[in-house]
């Protein structure tokens, strides 16, 4: 019986040094910036348009997949943008919302191999997207870090 106390209490202990182990990896996990955000999109665009041409849905249905599902930019960027942006930034997430609408579509669309409509939603997501850059990407850049300014990155 006293075996089993300390086995239990062993087992316990072992579970919540490795739960708190776990939570601390997971909150000490740096979050994306936004730019590097917006470079995963454009890597899971570049991948969807290969799966196109390809005809190979499985990558299609993953790269829609990370692109409907991306992080959120850290909390900090988003206040800044929206305090600049100001009533623009229901115009910057009208267009965030139309790249997300369009990435569920083409997953969906890549379960049944649908190309065509596969290649309908991909032109509503890639024009999602630059009128987004078109809109937003040089006030954005200039924003988040004035040294860029004049860069385009």
């Amino acid at each position: 019986m006293k075996l089993m106390k300390i086995l239990a209490l062993s087992f316990s202990c072992s579970l919540f040094l490795t739960s708190t182990l776990l939570a601390t990896e997971v909150t000490d996990v740096k979050p994306l910036t936004l730019k590097e955000i917006m470079q995963g999109l454009s890597k899971d665009t570049q991948l969807i348009a290969e799966g196109i041409f390809t005809e190979d849905f499985k990558l299609i249905k993953k790269a829609a997949r990370n692109i409907a599902k991306h992080p959120k930019a850290p909390i900090e960027t988003r206040v800044t943008l929206a305090k600049v942006l100001g009533a623009e930034m229901s115009q910057f997430k009208t267009f965030d919302s139309k790249v997300h609408n369009s990435a569920v579509e083409i997953g969906l669309d890549a379960e049944e191999h649908d190309i065509t409509a596969v290649l309908l939603n991909y032109h509503l997501l890639i024009d999602g997207c630059l009128a987004c850059h078109n809109n937003f990407k040089q006030r954005v850049i200039t924003i988040l870090n004035p040294s860029l300014s004049g860069e385009l990155q």
